[in-house]
């Protein structure tokens, strides 16, 4: 079921880059890339010290069975950089024996995308939909230069 809604994913995205960090993200990665010539960064096969830091921004990142394996402190740092540098979409998988609640991943600007058969969640971060434009949020009620001097605050 996780890897048909992974496929899912990466069918609406259209990924032209792809980061992918546990079996069935690789696995799922690794199809997208033989069909759609998309490039491949797996994290999988190597130790977290190691892995890479590119200057390219990814198109797409999946991460799947390895919040459970990683210290919560070393996965936090993880998604961060994903989140913040590495992708400009990132799709988790969150298995329910992992020690990770909902908070966690609302604290890291995740929003669950789908709950599987088995309590496995997906999370998904896009940075096209996180901070939505706001009708207060901009220049014309900041500072209201209409008000100066006329207005003792």
């Amino acid at each position: 079921m996780l890897e048909q809604t992974l496929k899912q994913l990466i069918g609406n995205y259209r990924p032209e880059s792809l980061i992918v960090a546990g079996d069935t993200a690789s696995r799922v990665g690794r199809i997208w890339a033989e069909h759609a010539g998309a490039r491949l960064v797996e994290l999988s096969a190597r130790p977290v010290e190691e892995w890479p830091r590119q200057a390219e921004v990814a198109d797409l990142a999946l991460v799947t069975e390895l919040l459970g394996t990683l210290a919560h402190e070393e996965a936090r740092q993880l998604l961060g950089w994903l989140r913040n540098a590495g992708a400009r979409r990132v799709a988790v998988s969150v298995h329910p024996d992992d020690d990770w609640s909902f908070n966690d991943m609302i604290g890291l600007a995740f929003r669950r995308h789908a709950t599987l058969d088995d309590g496995t969640e997906l999370f998904t971060y896009d940075i096209a939909t996180y901070n939505r434009p706001r009708e207060w949020n901009n220049p014309r009620f900041w500072a209201n230069p209409e008000n100066w001097g006329k207005y003792r605050w």
